[in-house]
């Protein structure tokens, strides 16, 4: 019996050879025809750190900046990706586009993967 998956997660920590693991998500989506969801976890910042931040700046400020942030980094994430310069993934990534998701999320990484 073939296993058929509907979405894969592919975790990066931008780490040396994530785009050749990257390559193969890809290829592994579309052979399965699944979506592909590329998450980053940064890490978390104290809860003391962000009180004393949300003090001085004020809490919709540090709310606004939060949200760049996190634009920023999902726009980083994908760039690394999607520009890998590999002609052959370009094509299969057309293919892929609105079933090719990336998050940027805080936390502790296991914890926030599972």
């Amino acid at each position: 019996m073939k296993t058929h998956y509907a979405t894969i997660l592919f975790t990066s920590d931008y780490g040396p050879g994530s785009r050749r693991v990257f390559r193969s998500a890809v290829l592994t989506a579309r052979l399965h025809g699944a979506a592909l969801h590329v998450l980053h976890v940064d890490s978390e910042v104290e809860e003391a750190v962000v009180q004393s931040v949300a003090t001085v700046m004020g809490g919709d400020k540090l709310i606004n900046e939060e949200k760049e942030y996190r634009a920023e980094q999902k726009e980083a994430l994908s760039k690394h990706f999607l520009e890998s310069g590999d002609p052959g993934l370009q094509a299969v990534l057309e293919e892929l586009e609105k079933d090719l998701v990336f998050e940027v999320r805080s936390g502790r990484p296991v914890a926030t993967i599972l």
